[in-house]
């Protein structure tokens, strides 16, 4: 889950922050320490809009289904990931809105 996966890497924890709707619509991830983002990391957020990756030099791997079934998500934007050197076929699934990647 996104809580899960936010609080080991950025070490924050999203589950109070849900409530506000900006977080409900934008996620940013910078200068965190993760190395993969696993299957499903965004699941259940289908009201999602945008999703921020950057700074991230420990990002190595983003797994299928990351981005998947994302209705509303229009920009991913993955920036700066100087060690990404996986993203797998299916990472990008489902995604009607998407305009920018």
């Amino acid at each position: 889950s996104v809580g899960f996966l936010v609080s080991q890497l950025c070490f924050l924890d999203l589950a109070s922050m849900n409530d506000h709707p900006i977080f409900s619509i934008f996620r940013r991830f910078v200068l965190t320490k993760m190395r993969v983002i696993p299957k499903g990391a965004f699941a259940g957020l289908g009201d999602l809009e945008k999703i921020e990756i950057s700074q991230n030099d420990a990002l190595e791997v983003i797994e299928a289904n990351v981005f998947s079934s994302l209705p509303k998500l229009h920009e991913i934007r993955i920036e700066k990931a100087n060690n990404l050197v996986y993203i797998d076929q299916d990472a990008f699934q489902h995604l009607p809105s998407l305009r920018y990647l």
